[in-house]
């Protein structure tokens, strides 16, 4: 998680060089694999009845764990995210058939939009004293507005693509089942709700809504927060997103 008075937001484990800016493939990292065809009707045959059975179906993976890995094309990442509720089953939930909607909603999010995460880190941070090559990065220009603004401006853009959706919740209410349905129905696809396939609004859309939050208050942006304030803090702000 991120350190509120610093720049880092993850070092993805040990084997960081914490003065480089980090790349990190956001497809590779985030989104669960999903099992082949044989592999997945292979796991529903052998152990799909003691699937919700924590204890249970983490005995029948393991008696059948050789069977699986080398007759049934299956991964182990496959079968360590098989039991629901089990150790492993959080990483992106494994989505399928009988999850439940969110859990299927946070795998596809970063199935649909890929990309790269960029972690730049406070050690590297290139100052005035720095000496060519001791650092990876530095500030050349910052804009800076409130994330309330931004979100309703992502929000609308969601909104007006799913008017009618949207309609049948009354005013909006972000924390409405009604809403949030609507929401991800609009940006994922229906489908996104119990399986891995992502549809909806086309990514250069909600990338665009996100972009036209940073332009001048003439083009339609949000306010933008001085430069006075200290970037960190700006940035350590549950109400400010710093570009």
């Amino acid at each position: 998680p991120c350190e509120k008075g610093t720049y880092i937001c993850d070092c993805f484990g040990i084997w960081c060089n914490r003065g480089h800016v980090g790349k990190e493939n956001i497809t590779q990292k985030f989104v669960p694999p999903v099992a082949t065809t044989k592999c997945t009707e292979s796991m529903n045959r052998t152990c799909g009845s003691a699937r919700r059975t924590i204890g249970g179906c983490s005995t029948c993976m393991a008696r059948h764990s050789i069977e699986l890995l080398f007759k049934d094309t299956c991964k182990a990442r496959d079968m360590l995210g098989y039991c629901v509720g089990g150790s492993h089953h959080h990483f992106g939930d494994f989505c399928s058939a009988d999850s439940e909607d969110w859990k299927c909603w946070r795998s596809n999010i970063p199935r649909k939009t890929g990309g790269f995460w960029y972690s730049a880190l406070k050690e590297g941070q290139c100052e005035a004293n720095s000496v060519t090559g001791s650092c990876g990065w530095k500030i050349r220009s910052t804009t800076s507005v409130r994330n309330t603004c931004l979100r309703d401006r992502l929000m609308t853009t969601v909104e007006g693509a799913a008017q009618d959706c949207f309609g049948t919740c009354g005013p909006r209410n972000s924390t409405s089942p009604c809403w949030i349905g609507c929401f991800f129905d609009t940006v994922l696809g229906p489908k996104a709700r119990n399986s891995t396939e992502v549809a909806g609004l086309p990514t250069d859309t909600l990338v665009s809504a996100f972009t036209r939050s940073f332009a001048s208050k003439a083009q339609g942006g949000c306010p933008i927060i001085p430069d006075t304030h200290n970037l960190i803090d700006i940035a350590s702000s549950l109400d400010g997103i710093v570009v």
